[in-house]
């Protein structure tokens, strides 16, 4: 099995003295009660029995600046 990532950016403009740390806090607690998985179906694979990926969150990072790199 390979692993794929899934990568979403939410963005919101906050105060500028509003700390990181209590932004990554309040996010990783809404993320974890609403979504913290979820499955695929993926249309018209072979396979059945591996049709349905699931994802999990692994990480969650907040920033004012991100760069993202796929290989």
């Amino acid at each position: 099995m390979k692993r794929v990532l899934a990568v979403i950016t939410y963005e919101a403009y906050v105060p500028e003295d509003m700390d990181n740390d209590q932004i990554q806090t309040a996010v990783e607690n809404e993320v974890e009660n609403r979504m913290n998985r979820f499955r695929i179906h993926v249309k018209e694979y072979h396979n059945e029995e591996t049709a349905e990926p699931l994802f999990d969150k692994t990480n969650l990072i907040v920033s004012e600046r991100v760069t993202i790199a796929s290989s």
